[in-house]
């Protein structure tokens, strides 16, 4: 997920980054809400840019957070996921899904946890 990431921030798609973009890139992570992480995959996996995406392919992007391992907690949440049944679901849905089923994003939000315990202090990042 993390490569998936750095390609999405990749905006030039040179394949490499100098020191400082990885810092702006780490910067961006470290630094996000849970909110805002789960608007960051929602946007890496919106090829189109239209700010909506169709459930299977939401149903993709949480297999690919949870390494293809997601459990039914997260399977039975995107049940819940369509709610206006139009077959597409917007940033504000995914959001909405993930505040209230928050192990949706727990890989990740555990990854960003755990690297900010690392790189300075927890109790830093979450004043940023």
């Amino acid at each position: 997920m993390i490569s998936i990431f750095y390609q999405f921030l990749d905006k030039q798609k040179a394949g490499q980054m100098t020191f400082y973009q990885y810092l702006v890139y780490n910067w961006h992570f470290l630094s996000s809400s849970d909110d805002s992480l789960a608007a960051m995959c929602f946007q890496m996996f919106d090829v189109d840019k239209s700010s909506t995406m169709e459930v299977y392919e939401v149903k993709y992007m949480i297999n690919s957070i949870h390494s293809f391992n997601a459990g039914m907690v997260v399977c039975w949440s995107m049940d819940k996921l369509n709610k206006n049944e139009d077959g597409f679901v917007t940033i504000a849905e995914f959001i909405l899904l993930c505040r209230h089923f928050p192990k949706v994003m727990k890989p990740l939000i555990d990854l960003r946890n755990a690297m900010r315990k690392k790189v300075v202090h927890a109790r830093f990042w979450k004043e940023c």
